[in-house]
């Protein structure tokens, strides 16, 4: 994989969040990109998802996410759940190696935390106590519930997609259809099926797509309204209280001692205290001079 594809593919990646703190049209052009990216790991992802997508496991399984007004089926689930696997692949890939994830394997016989020594991947991705396909079903899940919530939320306050917003959603669709030819699959299904598995169809595609950019349109209104009553002397006192959460330094502390060395500590003889004064009076200089040194290491030279 070039420098250039690598590039393209963490773009991809760093944009799945967009549903969750969206730009604008960004949900939309999210699951354009990320479908790009999948196709750099086209092969990996189906090795270690063929089983699963294949079993039906998945459309079977995530019909429960549903609202009053809203749902996300199991064909969208599976969607998300492909998505969420070629983002983590190409958000991560030099870092493959330091992961408890064998690609060639079966996400289900595999623990997040099974063997991980070196310490990078809790550092990157924390803790959880499951299998790698539990762990990419739950991120699926948790954005198929937070798309459910804010389109719940968006339909109480009477918003809708406006006809260019649901004309940009229609045109990521239509995509799929150049890039089902661009990557030479004989047609858009083929392309699909190729990508995210049996049985999703465009029309899933469509309508997770449109939920999604209306989260992301409700979502960006109500940041907006509460960025706006958001004053200055608000966020100043804020900060005044908090300082010390918001203000820290890093610092080297060396220090010099000077110790009273005395026969009789209580009754010091007049030659012990003029030693104790000159070892006090030496302590201060070499402080002073540390005081002068810019740099951790000018001090510790």
């Amino acid at each position: 994989m070039g420098k250039g594809k690598r590039s393209r593919d963490k773009n991809a990646a760093e944009n799945i969040n967009a549903v969750v703190a969206p730009e604008k049209k960004s949900s939309v052009n999210l699951w354009t990109n990320i479908a790009l990216a999948a196709v750099a790991v086209l092969l990996v992802a189906s090795i270690a998802l063929s089983a699963v997508f294949s079993s039906g496991i998945m459309l079977r399984s995530a019909d429960a996410f549903k609202t009053e007004n809203y749902e996300i089926t199991g064909a969208m689930m599976q969607y998300m759940f492909q998505t969420q696997y070629t983002t983590f692949y190409s958000t991560y890939y030099s870092y493959m190696s330091y992961f408890t994830l064998d690609t060639s394997k079966d996400l289900r016989d595999q623990k997040f935390t099974s063997s991980s020594s070196s310490g990078i991947q809790e550092a990157l991705l924390g803790t959880f106590d499951g299998t790698w396909f539990e762990y990419f079903w739950s991120k699926a899940a948790d954005q198929a519930k937070q798309i459910l919530l804010y389109c719940e939320a968006a339909k109480a306050m009477g918003l809708e997609l406006t006809d260019d917003e649901l004309a940009v959603v229609n045109s990521s669709v239509d995509s799929l259809a150049e890039q089902a030819a661009l990557y030479g699959y004989p047609s858009t299904n083929s392309y699909i099926t190729a990508m995210y598995g049996k049985g999703i169809k465009k029309s899933d595609i469509r309508k997770l797509l449109t939920m999604s950019e209306l989260a992301s349109k409700y979502y960006e209104q109500e940041t907006t309204k509460i960025l706006d009553n958001i004053k200055d002397e608000d966020v100043k006192a804020f900060f005044e209280e908090n300082k010390s959460d918001y203000i820290k330094a890093d610092y080297y502390l060396v220090s010099f001692d000077a110790a009273l060395e005395a026969t009789d500590s209580k009754n010091p003889s007049a030659e012990e205290l003029a030693k104790y004064e000159a070892d006090i009076a030496k302590a201060k200089e070499h402080a002073s001079a540390v005081a002068g040194f810019e740099t951790v290491e000018e001090v510790k030279a």
